[in-house]
């Protein structure tokens, strides 16, 4: 039974959600599964890490807690303060977007600039980081969607449905890069 406030469709969203966390799950541990099955192999080598992802790792930690602020904020009906935490949280998003960027070129810098062609390393290194990034592709997606369900004024005080499942995806998202960068830390 649901409530005037809990349509079917407001209900199925958060099993969606956790749908999603299952697939993106599976796809990280096949990943991360085929790499250490061929980990025996000769023409796998280490990958040293380079600076843009732990400037990244301290970008989307902070990202986190924004985030979680916003909802601290729209829980106690302070629009203002969850704003400027909002704006907060897509600034810090587009920190991180670039500073994965720039750590993708030094990969390709690194690689051809010391005369190592791509071997089996690379592609498994470069599936966990494109699905991470189409990851964080939604999840922009969705802080965008509050902001603008945020700005015209669509959240009351107590119904924050699609704030909270932003912020549930948002800090799903930076667990999975803490997983690649621990990843990129036990490979090098």
């Amino acid at each position: 039974m649901y409530t005037s406030f809990q349509t079917p469709a407001r209900q199925s969203k958060p099993i969606m959600l956790w749908a999603a966390f299952i697939i993106i799950g599976l796809v990280y541990a096949a990943l991360t599964n085929f790499y250490f099955k061929n980990s025996s192999r000769i023409d796998l080598e280490a990958l040293p890490v380079p600076w843009p992802f732990y400037a990244s790792t301290a970008v989307l930690l902070c990202g986190s807690l924004s985030i979680q602020y916003v909802k601290k904020m729209a829980l106690k009906g302070q629009w203002g303060r969850a704003t400027f935490f909002l704006l907060t949280t897509l600034a810090l998003a587009s920190l991180f977007l670039n500073l994965q960027l720039v750590g993708f070129v030094w990969f390709d810098q690194e690689y051809y600039a010391l005369g190592i062609a791509p071997n089996t390393t690379s592609p498994v290194i470069w599936l966990l980081f494109l699905s991470h990034i189409a990851q964080f592709a939604a999840a922009v997606f969705l802080i965008l969607r509050v902001l603008y369900r945020h700005i015209n004024r669509n959240y009351r005080h107590g119904t924050i449905h699609g704030l909270e499942e932003a912020t549930v995806f948002w800090n799903f998202l930076g667990l999975c890069w803490l997983y690649v960068f621990c990843l990129l830390l036990y490979f090098q």
